[in-house]
């Protein structure tokens, strides 16, 4: 079910090519390019979608040559996530602490994306999956090894959502295109009310051309339907963040807790923000992925019973994203650049779904209130130059303080027709134009009145679309937290802004 209605539009029905169109037009949708998934560190499956473009208007779309089919072999069927996932992300303290209360996934949608048609689903006879329905969207499939052991790390017996019921599976070239972003058309991605809520992507692609709209779509896709994207980045310290998805905005962006895969900032739609979002255990970030997307499961379905109860944004992908981020815990060697909000490799650290479940429950705490939880969150609106504060007084020195900051980038997105000056006809293209409100974050010491006396920390970067801060201690006193957008930098000047912050503080320890 749609659930936003900002810049939704009346979708055209698809256009009929006819002879007299350009012969670039004709080839593009006749043209292959190659996707890559992770499988091994030295080995990638390719798949061959149709290569589609979604041109800005007056910008043609450039024609790309044929890719012959891979020799490489599939990886091994008995490929299988690491052991002890669950453990290492503190799955087993929620249990303890929770008992009968503990979601489990039953009650949430679940989409699994990779691999290429025929060979792209999970074995439903394998024994950690046996009772789930596995639904092929992308027609008949022979069990996938790699699929095998992501769904296994997500659900299943060994999974972190051991009870999803249903698993929607696509091949990788046909969710891209006619399942669901319908790339190359006229309309927008193809969400039904069925459609998963939670999706896992454990496979990259390095065409930077082509990159751009598949991103962007991801991106309103997500926005527009609340939907949670968990999308695996590279394997090897030294490679870059690929061009898809892993620079999508609206996604949740997921490496190895060991930091040996993808960082160093994107290189496409605007370059050098900061991905990874999270890391998680596994010894590919193909495993890795889906754990995090295990745990995005289980606080929707916790979420989607507060929100009965009155905490009615608790659902919200702006939320589950900021709540996973602040509950991760930072290895010793987590650091941050100047000016980036995330450590190059490590992003907010390794997913904590303990922590992550207890900042949900701590519930919603409006602006203007004085923080009394150590663990929430909250989700509101900004308008340009305006500023949302919470109050801190600990009676005496804290632990760990970890505050996640996190909002949509918007696509305007709608069909649109173009006319060639040659032969006249019109051309159905759907046109993406995004934009992006700069939100800072920043914890200031203030007086017995509450003005600001100095600033303790503050994260401001000027690309990415989360803020983060985080204090190894912090010593008794009064405090406020503000969410702020300044006039001077923010290139939105007309809007109002949805956000989700959550924080983390932890007590002293000796």
């Amino acid at each position: 079910m749609q659930r936003r209605t900002t810049n939704t539009q009346e979708h055209s029905p698809r256009q009929t090519w006819t002879p007299g169109m350009p012969s670039w037009f004709a080839r593009i949708r006749k043209a292959v390019a190659t996707l890559l998934w992770l499988a091994l560190p030295s080995l990638a499956q390719p798949v061959q979608p149709p290569v589609v473009s979604d041109a800005a208007p007056g910008l043609p779309a450039t024609p790309s040559s044929v890719v012959p089919p891979s020799t490489t072999p599939t990886p091994p069927p008995d490929s299988t996530p690491p052991p002890r996932t669950t453990e290492l992300i503190d799955y087993d303290d929620a249990f303890v602490r929770l008992g009968a209360r503990m979601p489990d996934g039953s009650t949430i949608a679940v989409g699994l994306v990779e691999g290429h048609p025929g060979e792209y689903a999970p074995d439903p006879n394998r024994p950690d999956l046996v009772g789930i329905d596995v639904v092929p969207r992308s027609g008949r499939s022979v069990p996938f090894g790699h699929a095998t052991g992501t769904a296994s790390t997500l659900t299943g017996k060994r999974g972190v959502a051991p009870r999803v019921k249903q698993l929607a599976c696509w091949s990788t070239p046909h969710w891209l295109t006619h399942g669901y972003l319908n790339l190359g058309t006229p309309r927008p991605p193809a969400h039904r009310a069925d459609s998963p809520r939670v999706f896992s992507h454990s496979w990259v692609a390095f065409d930077e051309a082509r990159a751009v709209p598949v991103l962007r779509r991801v991106d309103w896709a997500i926005d527009q339907f609340d939907v949670v994207m968990c999308v695996g980045v590279n394997n090897g310290k030294d490679k870059p963040v690929p061009p898809s998805l892993g620079p999508a905005y609206n996604a949740i962006a997921v490496g190895v807790d060991t930091g040996n895969s993808s960082g160093g900032g994107t290189t496409v739609d605007t370059p050098g923000r900061a991905k990874p979002d999270l890391v998680a255990p596994g010894n590919m970030t193909s495993f890795s992925t889906p754990a995090v997307a295990g745990c995005a499961v289980l606080l929707l379905q916790w979420a989607d019973g507060m929100v009965i109860d009155g905490h009615v944004h608790a659902n919200r992908a702006e939320t589950i994203k900021a709540v996973l981020m602040a509950g991760a815990t930072k290895h010793h060697a987590w650091a941050k650049a100047p000016g980036r909000p995330l450590d190059e490799h490590l992003g907010a650290g390794r997913v904590n779904l303990d922590n992550a479940l207890r900042i949900l429950e701590g519930g919603n705490i409006a602006p203007g209130q004085r923080i009394k939880r150590s663990k929430a969150w909250a989700f509101d609106t900004l308008a340009p130059g305006a500023t949302d504060r919470w109050t801190l007084e600990p009676g005496g020195d804290l632990g760990e303080v970890s505050v996640i900051l996190t909002w949509h980038r918007r696509i305007t997105g709608k069909p649109i027709a173009l006319s060639d000056r040659t032969s006249g006809p019109r051309h159905a293209l759907w046109y993406n134009a995004p934009r992006l409100a700069d939100l800072d974050l920043r914890l200031v010491r203030i007086d017995e009145v509450g003005n600001a006396v100095s600033t303790v920390a503050e994260s401001t970067s000027r690309i990415d679309n989360v803020e983060h801060l985080y204090l190894k201690s912090l010593s008794a006193g009064r405090y406020a937290l503000e969410v702020f957008r300044d006039q001077a930098v923010d290139p939105i000047t007309d809007e109002t802004w949805e956000y989700a912050i959550a924080w983390r503080v932890e007590a002293k320890t000796d």
